[in-house]
């Protein structure tokens, strides 16, 4: 779906999570989402957030932060409440490590392309390597690495197990052909799945 957001920056606490705080009755909190922004094709997947009343609470208490506070909420003290959910939804609070992957402007209005991925298996490995933490990038990609060396080696130990009761020449070749465009295949996969975020400019 597109959605015309206003930009909020994300708390110095969340500037190093993999996730964007909005509210949208169609997503469930925590899944992972793909974000697109159709003026450059840049896009990132990352985790969703419910904004919430305690969130609320903790962002416009900070000293430094530009209040969010649209019509149809109030507060006592500190309390913020939620009277009408629909005057979040163009409410986007953003990492600078998203901002910046999107190429989306600071204290405005965007439209963005939201949707839930096809597949979750695919959008949680994606998200994982674009992750603002260098650390869980690595991670993920070393993982990726080390399935794609355990298929190599399962494919190299059936070419041999099935070698030995085929006498053909022919055959032999074509096993082994077979086995090395597979790996390939899934060497290509893998370097997909692995991709960190587009470069930013």
């Amino acid at each position: 779906m597109d959605l015309n957001f206003h930009i909020y920056h994300a708390l110095h606490d969340d500037t190093d999570k993999g996730w964007v705080w909005f509210l949208n009755p169609v997503f469930t909190a925590r899944m992972t989402l793909k974000i697109r922004n159709p003026a450059n094709g840049k896009s990132v997947f990352c985790e969703y957030r419910n904004i919430d009343e305690p969130f609320l609470t903790l962002y416009n208490e900070r000293a430094h932060t530009r209040p969010i506070n649209p019509e149809g909420t109030y507060h006592e003290g500190k309390y913020f409440e939620i009277r009408d959910r629909k005057n979040f939804e163009n409410i986007l609070v953003i990492s600078g490590w998203y901002r910046n992957a999107l190429g989306v402007p600071e204290f405005n209005t965007c439209s963005l392309e939201v949707r839930k991925p096809r597949s979750a298996l695919w959008a949680d490995l994606r998200a994982a390597c674009q992750h603002p933490e260098p650390g869980v990038r690595v991670a993920t990609r070393v993982a990726i690495i080390g399935t794609w060396l355990a298929v190599v080696g399962l494919l190299a130990a059936l070419v041999e197990v099935l070698r030995d009761p085929l006498e053909q020449y022919v055959t032999h070749f074509a096993l082994a052909l077979s086995a090395v465009g597979l790996a390939l295949v899934f060497a290509i996969l893998c370097y997909f799945a692995g991709r960190g975020i587009k470069p930013r400019g």
